[in-house]
């Protein structure tokens, strides 16, 4: 018998985005590309964000690239 793990997966919807953004006053920030991977420094547009999370009240961003993405869920467990 296999042991399933059943996890909360927390999620923003790509129309929800701006909102977002809007909510911690970083909409201007992305909007003209001040945003960046938290782990690369890639500038972050609609097509590459990986992941986020709240860090000292702002968000924090990782872009799609998989050790990116691995690295900001790591750091989210630690």
């Amino acid at each position: 018998m296999q042991i399933i793990e059943k996890k909360e997966i927390k999620a923003v919807h790509m129309t929800d985005l701006a909102d977002l953004l809007k909510k911690f006053d970083q909409l201007e920030d992305f909007t003209n590309g001040n945003i960046k991977c938290e782990i690369c420094s890639d500038i972050l547009i609609n097509t590459n964000i990986g992941s986020l999370k709240l860090k000292n009240e702002r968000l924090i961003f990782s872009c799609n690239k998989p050790a990116c993405f691995n690295k900001m869920v790591k750091k989210s467990t630690d």
